[in-house]
C-alpha cells in the first residue's frame, strides 16, 4: 500500500479548496473575454519604417503606454491592452463598447497627436484672394459663395464628392498641399461650419514646424462667451519661453513683423489644420487655445489625445472584432450547455459500462471540473513566464480571461479526461483475466498503462503549447484551457483514482471488478496489415486535401481571406432582398459586398433564428452598418458582431506555409485593399 497516501489526500484537499476559492464568487472572479460579454478588440500595427534603430527599439512600449492613457481617458471599464511578441503590434480590447462610440475609439487610438505650431505665409490673404478671383481650387474641391455673415467674405471651398471616389482623406490632403503653394509652404484647408454646412478655408502654411507640442503638459476644454467649446493648452517652462518668443517676434511691431502686418499662427495636429488665429500680441505664461468648429465630443477627443502625448510612430488598425453583448450571453449559455451535456453523457457511459470503476472515474471527472481553475492559473502563470503575460488578460497569480474557444477547450477536456481511465481499466481487465487478484491487477493496470497515457497526453500538450506560442487572442484561451485540462486530468486519472482504488482494497471485501464488455476476443492482425492501412490513410489524406483546396475556398472566413464581416439580427417579417442589399451597399461605396442570410439554431424548443451576414473589403464595417440600418429601417437591423482583418494579417499563409509564418520579423505589407 502507498505509505504517502495521507500526504496525497491532504494535497488533493488543499488544491481543491484553493481552486474553488479562485472562482468564488463567480461573477467577480471569472473574467469573460469580449466574445462572451461583448465589446470591441483592435489589433494595431506600428509603422516604424521612418524611425532610427534606437527609436525603433522602444517604439512599442512607448506606444503601449500612450494608447493605454488614451483608452483610460475614454472612461471604459477594465480595458485589456497588451503588446504582441513581434515588437510591432498591440492588442486593445474594450468591453461593452457601444456602436456609436467605436468610431470615436478608433480615431483616438490611431491619432498620432503630433501637435505643431506653424507660421502662415505673410501674404496669405493676398494669395487666397487671388485664388478665389481666378476661380482656382485644388482637385476635389470647388469654390462656393455663402450668404449671410461669414468670417471670410462668403468665399469658401467645398468638397466635390464626385471627384473623391476611391481617394482617402489623406490622399485628398496630400494632393491639395502643393496646389499653387509658394516655396517652403503647403496649402492647408481649415474646416468651418456655416449654417450647419461644411466648408473649408485655405491657408498657406510653413512646411516646417516653428514650435512642436513636445513641451505640452496639459490640455483641457473650456467654453467661450457664446458657449462654443475650445481646447486650452499649457506648456512647461521651456515651452512657455519658446511660445512667448514665437508670438512676440511675429506680433505687430515684433522683430519679424516691423511692418505690423497681420500674421497668423497655424495650429496643426496630425497634419490637419485646426485653427489659424491672428497673433495680436506676445503671449506669456505658456497658455494657448485651439479654436475651431468643434463639437463638445471633438474638443474632448482632441484634449485627451494631447494630454496622453504623441505616438512615436503612426499606428494602423489591421484587425477589428466587435461582438454584441446579447450574442456574448448567448455564447456563454450555449457553451455552458455543451460542456454540461458532454460531461453528463461521459459520466453516464462510464457508470453504465465500467460499473464501480466507472463511478470512480466519474468522481475523478468531478474533481477535474473543481481543479480546472487551479490548472488554468498554473498554466497561465507558466506561459506568462516565457511570454511576459502577453495575451492572457490577467496577472501571473490570477485566472486567465475565459473566451468561447476556452469553453470549447473545457468541453474537450471533459471528454478526454476519462481516456486515461479507460486505458487503465482495460489493462486491469486483462490482468484479472490472466488470473491475477484484484490487489495485483490494480497496480499492474496503472503501471502498464502509464507509458501510453503519458505519451498521448504529452503529444496533445505540445500541440497546445504551439497554439499558444504561435496563436493570438481566443486561440491562446483555447490553448490555456486545453493545457490545464490535460494536466488536471492526468493528475486525477493517475493519482486520485488510484487513491480511491486503494481505499476499496483496504476497506472492502471486493475480490473482482466486474465490467461490461460489448466486443469480445477480437483477433485483428493490425501489424500484418500495416502497409495496406498506411497506404489507404495517405491516399485518403491526399484526397481530402485536394477536395479542401478545390471546394473549400469559398468557405474560408475573413481570418484567411481578409476583409470585413458584419452580422445583423433583424425583424424577419421585413427581410430585405439580397439584390436590394447589394445595390444599396454598392451605391454607398461598399464595392463587391456579399450579403447572405443564415440560420442559427435557437434554444431547445425555440424556432431557428435567421441572421444577415455581409462580407466586404477591409475597413468597410461602419459603412455597412450605417447603410443597412438607414436604407432598410423596417427590418430593424442590429449589429451583433463585426470582424475586420487586413489582407496582410490573414492566416492562410500560416496554414499553407509554416516556414513563412515562423519567419515573422518582416510581415507582408498591406495591399491596396487595406
Amino acid at each position: 500500500m502507498d505509505k504517502n497516501a495521507m500526504w496525497k489526500w491532504l494535497i488533493l484537499i488543499g488544491l481543491t479548496c484553493w481552486s474553488v476559492v479562485l472562482v468564488t464568487p463567480v461573477r467577480e472572479k471569472v473574467k469573460l473575454g469580449l466574445d462572451l460579454r461583448g465589446g470591441t478588440s483592435y489589433l494595431l500595427e506600428i509603422d516604424d519604417s521612418a524611425l532610427d534603430d534606437n527609436a525603433r527599439k522602444d517604439a512599442q512600449p512607448r506606444a503601449l503606454e500612450i494608447i493605454r492613457n488614451r483608452v483610460d481617458a475614454l472612461g471604459v471599464a477594465e480595458p485589456i491592452i497588451y503588446p504582441q511578441p513581434d515588437g510591432k503590434r498591440i492588442v486593445v480590447q474594450i468591453p461593452g463598447l457601444r456602436a456609436e462610440d467605436r468610431a470615436r475609439a478608433m480615431d483616438l487610438i490611431q491619432s498620432a497627436a503630433y501637435l505643431e505650431f506653424r507660421l502662415v505665409h505673410p501674404k496669405n490673404d493676398e494669395l487666397v484672394t487671388k485664388l478665389f478671383e481666378d476661380d482656382l481650387a485644388p482637385e476635389g474641391f470647388k469654390i462656393v459663395n455663402v450668404a449671410g455673415e461669414t468670417r471670410h467674405g462668403g468665399r469658401y471651398y467645398r468638397r466635390d464628392k464626385t471627384a473623391d471616389a476611391g481617394r482617402t482623406e489623406q490622399q485628398i490632403r496630400d494632393a491639395a498641399a502643393s496646389f499653387r503653394a509658394p516655396p517652403g509652404h503647403v496649402l492647408m484647408l481649415m474646416r468651418e461650419m456655416v449654417n450647419n454646412q461644411e466648408y473649408f478655408y485655405p491657408y498657406y502654411v510653413n512646411r516646417r514646424a516653428d514650435l512642436s507640442g513636445e513641451n505640452l503638459v496639459n490640455a483641457g476644454v473650456e467654453y467661450s462667451n457664446l458657449q462654443v467649446p475650445y481646447v486650452t493648452l499649457k506648456f512647461d517652462a521651456i515651452g512657455a519661453r519658446k511660445f512667448a518668443r514665437l508670438t512676440a517676434d511675429n506680433a505687430p511691431g515684433g522683430d519679424r513683423n516691423r511692418g505690423e502686418e497681420r500674421r497668423y499662427l497655424a495650429i496643426v495636429l496630425d497634419g490637419m489644420l485646426y485653427s489659424a488665429p491672428w497673433i495680436k500680441t506676445a503671449i506669456y505664461g505658456g497658455n494657448a487655445i485651439i479654436e475651431g468648429e468643434f463639437s463638445l465630443r471633438d474638443a474632448q477627443n482632441l484634449a485627451i489625445a494631447l494630454r496622453a502625448g504623441s505616438l512615436p510612430a503612426p499606428v494602423k488598425i489591421v484587425e477589428e472584432r466587435t461582438v454584441d453583448p446579447t450574442l456574448g450571453r448567448d455564447s456563454v449559455s450555449s457553451g455552458t450547455r455543451a460542456a454540461l451535456f458532454g460531461g453528463i453523457a461521459v459520466a453516464v457511459f462510464m457508470a453504465a459500462y465500467y460499473l464501480i470503476p466507472g463511478l470512480i472515474a466519474n468522481v475523478a471527472l468531478l474533481l477535474d471540473l473543481l481543479l480546472l481553475p487551479f490548472g488554468m492559473m498554473l498554466v497561465g502563470g507558466i506561459f506568462s513566464m516565457f511570454d511576459g503575460g502577453i495575451g492572457l488578460g490577467a496577472g501571473r497569480i490570477g485566472l486567465p480571461t475565459l473566451t468561447l474557444p476556452g469553453i470549447a477547450g473545457i468541453a474537450l477536456t471533459l471528454g478526454m479526461a476519462v481516456d486515461a481511465n479507460v486505458l487503465i481499466f482495460e489493462r486491469m481487465r486483462e490482468e484479472q483475466r490472466a488470473g491475477k487478484s484484484l490487489a495485483a491487477a490494480v497496480p499492474a493496470g496503472y503501471d502498464k498503462a502509464f507509458t501510453t497515457i503519458f505519451d498521448s497526453n504529452i503529444t496533445t500538450l505540445l500541440a497546445a503549447v504551439i497554439m499558444f506560442w504561435q496563436g493570438a487572442g481566443p486561440v491562446r484561451g483555447y490553448a490555456v484551457t486545453l493545457s490545464a485540462g490535460i494536466l488536471v486530468s492526468m493528475f486525477t486519472a493517475i493519482v486520485v483514482t488510484r487513491l480511491l482504488f486503494n481505499l476499496i482494497l483496504r476497506h472492502t471485501q471486493i475480490k473482482q471488478l466486474r465490467m461490461m464488455q460489448w466486443i469480445r476476443d477480437t483477433k485483428i492482425d493490425f501489424l500484418g496489415a500495416r502497409r495496406v492501412c498506411l497506404t489507404a490513410s495517405l491516399a485518403l489524406l491526399a484526397v481530402c486535401a485536394i477536395f479542401f483546396m478545390k471546394r473549400g475556398q469559398g468557405n474560408y472566413g475573413i481570418d484567411f481571406t481578409g476583409g470585413t464581416s458584419v452580422v445583423f439580427n433583424y425583424d424577419q417579417t421585413h427581410e430585405a432582398p439580397v439584390d436590394l442589399l447589394r445595390k444599396a451597399l454598392s451605391d454607398a461605396g461598399v464595392k463587391d459586398a456579399v450579403p447572405s442570410y443564415q440560420q442559427k439554431k435557437g434554444d431547445v424548443g425555440d424556432a431557428p433564428v435567421k441572421l444577415l451576414e455581409v462580407k466586404a473589403a477591409f475597413g468597410t464595417g461602419p459603412a455597412i452598418s450605417k447603410t443597412v440600418a438607414e436604407k432598410f429601417p423596417q427590418g430593424a437591423y442590429v449589429v451583433l458582431s463585426e470582424d475586420s482583418v487586413g489582407r496582410h494579417n490573414v492566416g492562410m499563409t500560416a496554414l499553407l506555409n509554416p516556414l513563412l509564418y515562423l519567419h515573422r520579423s518582416e510581415p507582408a505589407r498591406p495591399t491596396e485593399r487595406k
